[in-house]
C-alpha cells in the first residue's frame, strides 16, 4: 500500500503524492521544494523541519540544513579526513553533509547498504 503525503491542496485534488515518489526535499526558508521520480518539482508552503519529522527515517536523510534527501537518490558518497563527507545524487548533484550530522548519515547509509 501506498502512503499518501500532503504537499498542496489544490495539487492533490488532481493527483494524489506518495511518500515513495520523492527523491530530495530541499529547505528554501518557510517553504520547501519537494522533487518528484517523474522529473516534476513541487513548491510547498511546509518547512523542511516539518518534512524531517514526518517523513520515515528509515528512507529519509537530513544530510544538511537545506536538504532532506532519499536513500535511493543517492548514487555514492566519499568520506576525506574525518570532517568531510559529500553525496553525489543519481542526478548529478554533489552535497556536502554538515559536519555535525556526519556520523549519523555514514551510519545510515551502513545500514542502507
Amino acid at each position: 500500500m501506498k502512503t499518501r503525503i500532503e504537499l498542496c491542496p489544490r495539487l492533490q485534488l488532481q493527483q494524489p503524492i506518495y511518500i515513495g515518489e520523492i527523491l530530495w526535499l530541499e529547505g528554501m526558508g518557510n517553504y520547501t521544494m519537494v522533487y518528484l521520480e517523474d522529473g516534476n518539482k513541487i513548491l510547498s508552503s511546509k518547512t523542511l523541519q516539518l518534512f524531517n519529522r514526518i517523513l520515515p527515517d528509515d528512507t529519509f536523510l537530513r544530510v544538511n540544513k537545506n536538504r532532506l534527501i532519499t536513500t535511493k537518490s543517492i548514487d555514492y558518497w566519499e568520506q576525506f579526513g574525518s570532517r568531510t563527507l559529500n553525496i553525489k545524487l543519481l542526478n548529478g548533484e554533489m552535497l556536502k553533509v554538515s559536519r555535525r550530522r556526519i556520523r549519523f548519515v555514514k551510519a545510515h547509509l551502513r545500514v542502507a547498504a
